[in-house]
C-alpha cells in the first residue's frame, strides 16, 4: 500500500460519523439492560490512520480480512457476568469467530475475550464503500472485560502494545506488567465472594430483598418483593435457602435462551426460578399467569 491508498482510506473512514453505529450500540445496551447487568459500553470506528497501519502490518487479503473496523467494549462489574454477555450476544447477532484465552497457571498473561459478529445488513450498506475497496470484513468486534482488567488493558495498550520495541530487551518488566493481571483477577473473584457472603448474612437475618439483591447483583428499577413472598419465606426458611443457592449463570442462561419479554425484577426472578428449579407449589400459586405462559412450556 502506498500514499494513494493511505489517503483514500483516511478520507473514507475519517468521513464516517461515530453516530452511524449508535443504533447498533443501543441494540446491545437494550439486551444487557433487559437482564439487569451492571456494565459500561464503549464504541468506536477505527480511524483512518490506525486502519491503514493495521492493513499494512498484518498483511490482510481478500482471504483474510481485518474484522474490527467497528468495535465495542463491554466492561462488566462482575466476572461471572462475562459468560452471560457472550451468550446474549450470540443470540442477538450472527456469530463469526472468537478469541478467548484459557488461563495458564504457568505464565502471567492477560486473558482476551474478543468476539466477532457479522454486521446487520443495514450497516453493511453504510460501510459499503470501504468494505468493497479494501480487505476489511463486514464484521464488528466485541471485547468483554471486567472493571478491574479494563484499566490494566488501557495502560498496556498505550504503553506497551503501541511501542513493543521499547520492551524487547526487558522481559522481566514485561512479566511484571502481566503479573499485575493476576492480582486484578483475584480482585474479581474476591468481589464475588464478598457479595455472596453478604447475601448469606441477609439470608440468616431474613432480609429477603437484600439477600436477592446481593445474590444476583443486578441493576433493577424495581427492588420490591411482594409481602406474600416475604411472608412465605419467613415461614419456610428451607425454601428461601433454595433460592439463595440458585446459580446465577444457570438461571440467567435459561432466561437468555427463552428470550422472554417478562421484565426482570425481584418478584419475577423468584417466580421464574421457582418454575425452572425450585418447583414449590405455594410459590407457584403466587406466580402471575403471564410469567407461567413465558416459562412453563420451556421447562
Amino acid at each position: 500500500m502506498g500514499n494513494s491508498e493511505f489517503e483514500k482510506i483516511k478520507e473514507i473512514i475519517d468521513g464516517y460519523n461515530p453516530s452511524l453505529i449508535k443504533d447498533l450500540e443501543k441494540d446491545i445496551s437494550k439486551e444487557l439492560n433487559s437482564l439487569g447487568l451492571f456494565y459500561r459500553l464503549f464504541s468506536r470506528i477505527k480511524n483512518g490512520s490506525s486502519t491503514y497501519e493495521k492493513l499494512l502490518n498484518k498483511n490482510y487479503s481478500n482471504k483474510r480480512k481485518m474484522q474490527d473496523l467497528i468495535g465495542f467494549r463491554i466492561v462488566v462489574y462482575f466476572n461471572d457476568d462475562i459468560i452471560l454477555c457472550i451468550k446474549l450476544l450470540k443470540k442477538l447477532f450472527e456469530f463469526v469467530d472468537e478469541t478467548i484465552d484459557t488461563p495458564d497457571s504457568s505464565t502471567f498473561k492477560p486473558s482476551r475475550i474478543n468476539l466477532i459478529f457479522r454486521l446487520p445488513n443495514q450497516y453493511k450498506i453504510i460501510f459499503e464503500s470501504i468494505l468493497n475497496q479494501f480487505p476489511i470484513d463486514n464484521t464488528f468486534e466485541v471485547q468483554i472485560r471486567t472493571v478491574f482488567s479494563e484499566g490494566w488493558h488501557e495502560i498496556e495498550h498505550d504503553m506497551r502494545y503501541k511501542c513493543k520495541e521499547e520492551w524487547t530487551d526487558y522481559p522481566d518488566q514485561s512479566r511484571i506488567l502481566n503479573g499485575i493481571v493476576a492480582t486484578l483477577e483475584t480482585c474479581d473473584w474476591s468481589i464475588l465472594t464478598l457479595f455472596d457472603e453478604l447475601a448469606y448474612k441477609h439470608y440468616q437475618k431474613k432480609n429477603w430483598i437484600q439477600m436477592l439483591k446481593n445474590k444476583f447483583r443486578l441493576r433493577l428499577y424495581d427492588y420490591n418483593l411482594s409481602d406474600s413472598v416475604k411472608e412465605y419465606f419467613n415461614n419456610n426458611i428451607n425454601i428461601a435457602k433454595c433460592f439463595f443457592k440458585i446459580d446465577k449463570e444457570e438461571l440467567f442462561s435459561k432466561i437468555i435462551d427463552k428470550h422472554a419479554s417478562i421484565p426482570i425484577n425481584l418478584n419475577n426472578l423468584v417466580y421464574i426460578a421457582n418454575i425452572l428449579f425450585i418447583k414449590d407449589a405455594e410459590i407457584d400459586k403466587l406466580t402471575p399467569a403471564l410469567v407461567k405462559e413465558e416459562f412453563v412450556d420451556s421447562n
